[in-house]
């Protein structure tokens, strides 16, 4: 089944530190920092990695599975000047050069197969989105914003009419004569866990305007059952020094452990822009017994545009690689049946 929050509670609540690891367990985490090294006019650096570890005994420090880098360097129109990974992707390099978009390149990384479930490719696949966000941090530096910002956000919006359940037609979204949406906006606490030193890879903090998406991906069994739990938040610097948040969700799920299909998820939304950005949770019975494998193409397939919100169909296209961390679970714990 799904379900949301009573509609009595009103957001923003912020989550707060992420849970303690499970044990036995595996998870993901990845980080994408967004800086603009030559300003607000000139291009972006997406500095990203993702690591993967495995926590057999809560007492006893997790195995390092993988632990990947992966930066892109845009020029002004968004368009890839450079890429570095680490392990270094030769495949990589397709996201390199004029005219070459994004999303398609990404594609054509995803039919090759070549990366696929990897950190290094969750990183790439949520670039893209995480690119189409990013401007919004500039909204928390409002002394450095250009006086043709608000031009340059109404030309944006003008395209965005029908491209998430949150740009609807009729949209509050839609009314905000290129204002950047801060009223649901909300400072949020750092998302280490005191009791938990290994709980995240180790992020930078910056002084300068930067956008982060963080992600943390939590698979462990109970019984036949397959249990996850998905976490996924966008914020931004403040010159004050505080993080402010636009988009914090988290996600439960079961999956049948030996079929691989889903069973049942629930999505809870802490911060979002918009208050119809909070209908597309209820969408999500459309995915109830796909593959979990499959959902990196069938969740835009089934909740794309208005049915569904770009930044929750990421965090669900992102549980995918699901069967590939379980399967390391398996490894760990000696279960092979």
């Amino acid at each position: 089944m799904t379900n949301s929050d009573p509609p009595d509670q009103a957001l923003p609540r912020p989550r707060g530190a992420i849970s303690i690891r499970p044990a036995p367990g595996v998870r993901r985490t990845t980080s994408i920092d967004v800086v603009w090294p030559q300003g607000r006019r000139g291009g972006m650096c997406l500095l990203g990695q993702g690591r993967d570890i495995q926590t057999l005994d809560a007492h006893v420090p997790p195995t390092l599975l993988a632990h990947e880098h992966l930066r892109l360097d845009l020029g002004p129109d968004r368009k890839v000047l450079a890429v570095l990974a680490s392990p270094k992707q030769l495949v990589l390099d397709r996201l390199v050069g004029p005219g070459q978009e994004v999303r398609a390149a990404l594609r054509s990384l995803l039919e090759a197969g070549s990366l696929e479930h990897t950190p290094v490719y969750q990183l790439a696949d949520d670039m893209p989105g995480v690119m189409v966000v990013a401007d919004w941090a500039w909204s928390r530096w409002p002394d450095l914003v250009d006086p043709d910002e608000t031009v340059r956000r109404r030309t944006k919006l003008s395209k965005m009419e029908g491209v998430c359940i949150g740009f609807r037609p009729g949209s509050s979204a839609l009314a905000t004569a290129g204002a950047y949406q801060d009223a649901m906006a909300v400072e949020v606490p750092l998302l280490y866990h005191p009791d938990d030193p290994y709980g995240w890879h180790s992020m930078s903090e910056f002084a300068e305007v930067s956008l982060r998406r963080a992600r943390c991906i939590d698979v462990w069994r109970s019984g036949e059952r397959l249990q996850i739990e998905a976490y996924f938040q966008d914020s931004g610097t403040a010159p004050d020094g505080r993080r402010i948040a636009v988009h914090e969700y988290t996600i439960h799920a079961h999956a049948d452990w030996l079929a691989g299909t889903l069973l049942d998820v629930h999505a809870t939304p802490h911060v979002l822009p918009f208050p119809e950005c909070r209908g597309a949770v209820d969408r999500m019975h459309a995915l109830l017994g796909l593959q979990i494998e499959s959902l990196r193409t069938a969740v835009p397939d089934l909740l794309g545009r208005t049915r569904g919100c770009t930044h929750l169909n990421d965090a669900l296209r992102a549980l995918a690689d699901v069967p590939r961390l379980a399967r390391q679970l398996m490894l760990g714990t000696g279960s092979g049946d």
